[in-house]
């Protein structure tokens, strides 16, 4: 299997690229701009900045916050983004951003109760002096990592920007993490202010990743593959990039990423484990019933961590490859068992379906497959299961509703019945006829 080849193509940023481009003209001509662009791990935030970093003509200043605590490295990003520009500092400045050298002999600590403002102060006279010079470009990426300090230093500098003319600051962060420091509090009051503008990247439409998959392969891409990658990606430009190698598996690049994402949620794993067995979607009623313990607080985690959502009465994953990642850690017995669980689950609420009989299947039940022939009861409803006659269908497997309100049921009553049958048999086609029913009159009620 070949390993993931990145697009040499942007694909399907065009809007948001005039947007970015808008703001550094403005900057370049004397004004100040500020942009916050979010979206899920993946869709391209990085890959849009870098190319409008590229083509801008500015001086560009950038610096990563990293996943290692809120405490660990303090200002981060700005002593990476500081670096570049550390050798054309005077002594005043570097006295001033001591803090952010640490390559300094003696660099004084942030303790006192004028070192902060001293220090913020000092980043933005530095901005100003560079904006002065130059457009200078300043991107923070990841901001959803960022420590409490950087936050503190992040919001001060936007909201002072002005003093800063000819300055811009690109912001990027992932909007399916959670925000326990307080990072979506602080976006949602710097987009407030008029010289801000917040992005928003959306996933690709299958034709956009038509273009993304034909970019990489270097010619027109297969319709099928593409419909094959795009569902299973779901319009994911990173996840595009890894199932073109493999379309139909679970490539180990996206197995890690995705992982990785479930293994923070530590306890809560377990829950989220739980309701990958169960599928793409599964009820609230049914994943506490297997869990038997309450999963409110452990799916919040996983709600706020992106990997499921909220849907109707239940949760669903993400992402199919989110599942897909979980589903290849959960070991075989664990997996028997919970089988097994969601088949006690669905039998205690009356459900007979073909998810009852899956889970069955998997908890290794071989002679619970499928009902024996000739134990169907007949009814106008189980000749079509569509989500109209058979609710059970839609409420276990596809979302409806959480249980079916009338259940398919299985007994053993004899065979089926048939048209053909009733000929051969008058006395029971005459009953139905007398009765008023035929297939094409009836009607399941509301």
């Amino acid at each position: 299997m070949s390993a993931p080849m990145p697009s040499p193509l942007l694909v399907g940023r065009a809007a948001e690229s005039r947007l970015l481009d808008d703001a550094a003209r403005r900057a370049g001509e004397g004004d100040v701009a500020v942009v916050l662009v979010g979206g899920e791990a993946g869709v391209g935030k990085t890959r849009l900045v870098e190319e409008f970093a590229t083509r801008s003509g500015t001086r560009v200043l950038t610096g990563g916050c990293v996943e290692l605590g809120a405490d660990v490295l303090p200002f981060a990003p700005f002593v990476a983004a500081l670096r570049g520009v550390a050798p054309s500092l005077d002594d005043a400045e570097r006295a001033r951003l001591a803090p952010l050298l640490p390559g300094l002999p003696s660099a004084p600590t942030a303790d006192d109760e004028h070192a902060r403002p001293r220090l913020f102060e000092g980043v933005l006279a530095l901005l100003a002096r560079l904006a002065a010079e130059r457009p200078t470009l300043l991107v923070l990426e990841d901001a959803h990592w960022a420590d409490r300090s950087s936050l503190d230093l992040l919001d001060f500098l936007v909201r002072n920007l002005r003093a800063a003319p000819g300055a811009m600051l690109v912001v990027t962060h992932r909007s399916d993490e959670p925000a326990a420091r307080g990072l979506r509090t602080l976006l949602a009051g710097l987009g407030r202010l008029a010289w801000v503008e917040r992005v928003a990247l959306a996933p690709l439409s299958r034709p956009e990743v038509a273009a993304q998959a034909g970019a990489i392969l270097g010619r027109p891409a297969d319709p099928e593959l593409v419909r094959t990658v795009h569902s299973r990606s779901d319009g994911n430009p990173l996840f595009v990039e890894a199932l073109l190698a493999d379309p139909h598996g679970l490539p180990g690049s996206l197995e890690d990423l995705l992982g990785t994402r479930v293994d923070r949620l530590g306890s809560a794993a377990t829950v989220v484990r739980a309701a990958a067995v169960g599928g793409m979607r599964t009820p609230h009623a049914v994943l506490a019933a297997v869990c038997a313990e309450p999963v409110d607080e452990p799916v919040r985690a996983a709600v706020d961590a992106g990997v499921l959502v909220v849907d109707g009465d239940g949760y669903r994953f993400r992402h199919a490859l989110i599942r897909d990642a979980v589903l290849a850690r959960v070991l075989p017995g664990e997996r028997a068992a919970l089988h097994r669980r969601y088949a006690d689950a669905l039998r205690a609420t009356g459900c007979a379906c073909n998810e009852l009989s899956q889970h069955l299947t998997g908890a290794g039940d071989g002679r619970a497959r499928s009902p024996p022939h000739g134990s169907r009861r007949y009814s106008p409803a189980a000749r079509s299961p569509t989500p109209r006659s058979c609710s059970c269908w839609n409420g276990c497997s596809a979302g409806g509703t959480a249980f079916p309100a009338r259940p398919v049921s299985w007994a053993p009553t004899g065979p089926p019945f048939s048209n053909a049958r009733a000929r051969r048999r008058p006395g029971p086609a005459r009953t139905t006829a007398a009765s008023g029913w035929s297939p094409r009159r009836s009607r399941i009620p509301p």
